[in-house]
């Protein structure tokens, strides 16, 4: 059994276990309950989205770093020439395109 903070800021500790489901002890349904009641069920689901929105810019934004660096590293020609330099300032816009949107 694994133990998590409910919405991880409920402050009610419930016991997981992969195979046979959640566990409640005593008052905890009623104290998750009460969490839900409050409107702190809401504000914390809002965050947690919010949360995963800014681990999948970040993840987008390493992944464009990376290709970035490729793209120059790979390009024809020598890294002074005019294609290796176009191609780097085309992945710095795209690289600055995705992390505004």
């Amino acid at each position: 059994m694994n133990r998590h903070n409910f919405q991880r800021r409920s402050g009610v500790i419930i016991d997981v276990c992969k195979a046979h489901g959640t566990w409640l002890d005593a008052d905890e349904l009623e104290q998750i309950g009460g969490f839900i009641r409050s409107g702190a069920y809401a504000v914390a689901q809002s965050r947690e989205a919010e949360r995963q929105r800014e681990e999948a810019r970040t993840a987008r934004a390493a992944q464009l770093q990376h290709e970035m660096r490729e793209r120059f590293h790979t390009s024809p020609g020598s890294h002074g020439s005019k294609r290796a330099d176009f191609q780097l300032v085309e992945s710095v816009v795209d690289f600055l395109n995705a992390l505004l949107s």
